[in-house]
């Protein structure tokens, strides 16, 4: 989930360091690339050594323990959803701030923020994600609480995916 959803968010960051010249943007961005792939690695890691031993977490039958394994699940989303916010609202003063026309400002504007319309959708499906995590035990009953979960998690990587290939659809806008 945490790799599905760093891969398009590097993607849109990768966009605006070839876009944006300005030096605060630039290092914004390449401060919040280094928090997203920090992110990842940190679950992955957590993901690896929050039970004692490892074959514990889905064997309870054998020696061990883990910590709270639904606090892992409920604060992998915050950085997402900070991060999110983060990338929909850097390119607003560059793109404010264009010595351009109006018309080509409007295209631009519009071009960049179709794709962050449904990123807006990945930020509402990670709120919606996180604050579900507070509501449900899925280890009292994995089976049934499980599948609402899992929705969110494939719909938010998902809307990343589609933001990061907006930009890309220019041309095709242009024949349609």
């Amino acid at each position: 989930y945490v790799a599905a959803c760093l891969f398009p968010k590097l993607s849109i960051l990768a966009l605006y360091l070839r876009v944006f010249t300005e030096r605060i943007v630039r290092m914004i961005t390449w401060i919040v690339s280094g928090v997203c792939i920090a992110h990842v690695v940190a679950n992955i890691l957590a993901s690896f050594t929050i039970c004692q031993s490892f074959e514990f977490k889905w064997n309870k039958t054998i020696d061990g323990h883990c910590a709270d394994v639904m606090a892992s699940y409920r604060y992998v989303s915050l950085p997402h959803i900070v991060t999110d916010i983060a990338i929909f609202v850097l390119p607003v003063s560059s793109l404010y701030h264009l010595v351009i026309g109006k018309r080509r400002k409007v295209g631009i504007i519009s071009n960049l923020y179709d794709g962050k319309l449904v990123s807006s959708r990945g930020i509402v499906t990670a709120i919606i994600r996180f604050v579900s995590f507070y509501k449900i035990d899925l280890e009292s009953d994995p089976t049934w609480y499980a599948p609402n979960l899992f929705s969110y998690t494939i719909v938010e990587p998902s809307a990343y995916l589609m933001c990061s290939c907006c930009p890309s659809l220019r041309p095709l806008l242009r024949i349609v």
